[in-house]
């Protein structure tokens, strides 16, 4: 997989930086303001190595709706983002190979963040999705050799486009932008060189609102002031596990277990920063090892240990984190990978500190595995 965080990047740009503070009258939203639409999408297969070339057959396209609620204003993080919404979408690509990949199907919780809340006709929004991907044809030794850019049915589905809008009537809007579609399993099942699709769309969505426009009682709802503006810190550890299979394909699959402990701080009203140390124990380590060296299995516990230092920054929305991390190693017996590595991270923090995170670890952009951990925030 190439680099995942690249998908997030102009994100993590746009929204870090506290670009709704020069609107500081955004209205509230009415509790049952809704967004639905359908799009299509036109692009192609990007050849991100070239071992994956023979796998461009055709353009690549796709069809896409979507469901969306606006955030009333009742949190303090809704006014922060331009009061944004959030849902559900569902797409189906074809990625021009029908042979070899077949179609894929996506299911992810999408949001989309407006760019200027307080847009009249021109409004543009940042489309960010993350979920579950589905492929029809995945790698098979035997049956379907040729496709070494997806290991399994069953992926992560990443999404990001941008995209300006422009009103019909007072409900219905057409919608235009850039998008880019990543599908990765996280080195869980090999091959895993991932399947990336960039390209145009263009759609239609319509608002309901349910409570009439006229009715005066519809901003009654009273918004939540911002209360994270001040400046705290936050100390979180946590365990995770995952699993991850290394070439060659088939080769059967290795756990791999971690202790991460982090420390940030926060940067106006979203923005998170700092850093952190990792400790890791990955049972694929030893065979990597005997493999580049050509000498036998190593079964010295040294072998098993990677641990790491690294920098964090991230955003905060409610309840969710998000952060984008590098890192060095200071223990690393295997050095094929390098000394460097990257996270893409997601935490969700329940109350009295306990939280789950669902994380992707990779070096240069070709994953590592993927962490499901749990921890606690001091």
């Amino acid at each position: 997989m190439r680099n995942p965080g690249l998908v997030l990047v102009a994100l993590f740009v746009i929204v870090w930086t506290d670009s709704y503070s020069s609107f500081p009258e955004i209205s509230p939203g009415s509790d049952r303001e809704w967004d639905a639409g359908v799009q299509t999408h036109a692009g192609f297969l990007m050849a991100h190595r070239p071992v994956i070339a023979h796998l461009q057959h055709k353009h690549s396209n796709a069809i896409q709706c979507y469901l969306l609620k606006k955030m009333d204003g009742s949190k303090s993080w809704h006014s922060d983002y331009g009061l944004p919404y959030i849902g559900l979408s569902y797409r189906m690509t074809d990625f021009g190979n029908r042979e070899e990949i077949g179609l894929g199907h996506s299911v992810v919780m999408m949001a989309r963040f407006p760019l200027f809340p307080q847009a009249k006709k021109w409004q543009s929004a940042i489309d960010f999705g993350y979920g579950l991907g589905f492929i029809e044809r995945p790698f098979d030794v035997e049956s379907n050799y040729k496709n070494l850019a997806s290991g399994s049915v069953v992926n992560a589905a990443f999404s990001l486009a941008m995209t300006t809008s422009y009103p019909l009537n007072p409900n219905l809007r057409i919608r235009g932008g850039i998008d880019f579609l990543h599908f990765s399993n996280g080195a869980a099942r090999m091959p895993n060189l991932g399947l990336n699709v960039p390209g145009l769309l263009i759609g239609l969505n319509y608002r309901f609102d349910f409570q009439s426009r006229t009715d005066p009682n519809r901003f009654e709802k009273k918004v939540s002031p911002t209360t994270e503006t001040s400046s705290y810190r936050r100390t979180r550890a946590y365990a995770a596990y995952g699993i991850k299979e290394i070439y060659p394909p088939n080769d059967g699959a290795y756990s791999v277990y971690m202790l991460n402990a982090q420390h940030h701080r926060t940067t106006g009203k979203k923005g998170l920063f700092g850093g952190g140390l990792d400790m890791i124990y990955d049972t694929s380590l030893p065979t990597k090892l005997s493999r580049e060296s050509g000498n036998p299995k190593n079964n010295d516990p040294g072998a098993f240990i990677r641990g790491g230092a690294f920098g964090s920054a991230g955003l905060q929305m409610g309840p969710w984190s998000a952060y984008l991390q590098v890192g060095a190693y200071l223990i690393n017996p295997v050095k094929s990978d390098g000394d460097v590595y990257n996270r893409l991270a997601l935490h969700y923090q329940f109350k009295k500190g306990l939280f789950l995170c669902m994380n992707l670890k990779s070096h240069f952009g070709k994953a590592d595995y993927m962490e499901w951990g749990a921890g606690y925030s001091f």
